[in-house]
């Protein structure tokens, strides 16, 4: 069973403001199943995330 381990980074900053709402990863085609989503805050400050949407 493999894994896919994408790395990307949430915060889009885009025309001197900060970007919200906009998807910065996707996947499709899973198997029905299981699966796992991990959120990772790499930095010391507060992480917020705005929406987290599973079709």
């Amino acid at each position: 069973m493999g894994r896919h381990r994408p790395t990307t980074s949430g915060a889009t900053y885009a025309d001197g403001a900060w970007q919200v709402q906009q998807v910065v990863w996707q996947k499709s085609g899973l198997a029905s199943g299981q699966h796992t989503i991990r959120i990772v805050n790499r930095s010391t400050s507060v992480g917020m995330i705005d929406a987290l949407r599973v079709t």
